[in-house]
Parts: structure tokens; sequence; C-alpha cells
């Protein structure tokens, strides 16, 4: 019995493999392929994107990125590499944290846009003013995420940040169509995110960047966001959110 499941096994190997490759080349062959969410800056020169397209392996051999996806596939990570990645970031509130009971009401369901509070702004403050003491540069802009479900909030606090740090606030990114539903499979919504995120046309960044967002939760789009700010210039991208959700 056990000879008859791992004969089985061995012949439907070949079968998964086949699958993942027209997989791997049907999203290859997409409209702008995985470079569209770059070639959307139109400030961004050829030999930016040649750059780009080194630091992403796309141009390496197809079957060198076959097998490159097809690991990232397995262990879960995504194709951007630690080239185009933020830093390790900081959040106010973790969870149903005990010290913050105001952060989940503030940024609950359904999503309710209004300026930041005076509590959430000190707090916000506080954070950045103990996180500072273990950057290796120091940001030269604030960049806010562009939240569709409240930029109010979002741009408040990212403005507040800019004005204590004595930074330029850089509205750097926009949106494209809806938001992704959180009803979608992870995959499709990752993909999502990535296409609806784009640079804003003439973005030109030449320091560390610190990105503020409300919630985060699979980080994905803090990463997506993050890739861009790097391949726009930013050497250093240090995301700093409000509530970091389980």
């Amino acid at each position: 019995m056990l000879q008859y499941i791992l004969r089985r096994l061995l012949q439907a190997i070949p079968m998964l493999v086949g699958i993942s490759f027209a997989a791997f080349v049907l999203m290859r062959l997409a409209p702008g392929g995985p470079m569209a969410i770059y070639a959307q800056n139109p400030s961004m020169s050829e030999a930016d994107m040649r750059r780009i397209e080194h630091i992403l392996g796309l141009d390496q051999p197809i079957h060198i990125q076959y097998l490159k996806w097809a690991a990232g596939m397995a262990t879960g990570r995504g194709r951007i590499g630690p080239e185009l990645a933020v830093q390790p970031g900081r959040a106010l509130a973790f969870a149903d944290d005990p010290g913050w009971p105001e952060v989940p009401r503030l940024l609950g369901d359904p999503a309710v846009d209004t300026d930041p509070p005076d509590w959430l702004l000190d707090g916000m403050v506080s954070v950045l003013t103990r996180w500072a003491q273990h950057w290796g540069q120091r940001p030269s802009v604030v960049v806010p995420m562009p939240s569709r479900s409240r930029p109010r909030l979002v741009h408040g606090i990212a403005e507040r940040l800019a004005t204590v740090g004595r930074l330029p606030l850089v509205d750097a990114l926009a949106t494209n169509g809806p938001a992704p539903s959180h009803a979608l499979a992870p995959s499709r919504r990752a993909g999502l995110v990535e296409t609806s995120l784009r640079l804003v046309p003439g973005t030109q960044l030449d320091g560390p960047v610190l990105l503020v967002d409300d919630t985060l939760r699979t980080g994905w789009t803090v990463t997506v966001a993050g890739a861009l700010l790097r391949a726009a210039g930013a050497p250093v991208v240090l995301p700093l959110v409000v509530h970091r959700r389980p």
C-alpha cells in the first residue's frame, strides 16, 4: 500500500510542475507583466527600469525565474527582494492592546474618517521619539499612505509627525480603483494591491522615508508601497502605523 501511494505521488510531480509552470508563464504574459507596478511612474528612466528588473531577477533566464518564483510560493515569500524591502516598523497598539483601548474603537468597522484626536497624535509622536534612538538614518520626508477609508485621519497623523520632526510632507503615493475586498483569497488580494498602488508622477526621493498608515494586518500593502518608494530613490523606508492587527 505504501509503495502504491509513493508511486502515485511520484507520478503527480510532473503534472504539478507543468501546471505551476503554465501559471507562471501566464502571469508573465499578462499586460505589463511584473514591471507594470513600476512602469506607472513616468519619471522613471529606462536605466531605472533595467535596474529594477535586475533587482527582481527578471533579466535572468526564464527557467531560473521560474525556480525562484516556485521557491517563493513554497516558502510564502513574495517576489519583492530585500533590495526593495522596508525596514521593521513600529505600531502604537497591537491587537487588543489594553494600554490603548481607544484604538480599536477608533479604527473599527465600519470605517469612520475623522481628524486624528489629540491623544492619538501624542501617542504617535511618543512612539516616533522612542524609535528615533534606533534609526541608522533619520527620515528626510514623511509620506502618508493613500487611505481609501480614512484619508483625513492618516494624512492628519502624517502632517503632525512632519511638523514635529520639521520634515516635508510628500504625497508620493496614489491609488487606482476600489480597494481589494477582504473576502478575496490572499493571493488574489495581494495581486490587486500591487496594481492598485502607484507613485505620483514626478516623484523622486533621495533620502529615508517615514511611511505612515492607520492599520497593518498582512503587511503586503506596506511592502508594495515601500518597494515603490525604494524604486523612486528612497534608500530606507520606515513604516509607522497606529494599529497592528492580528
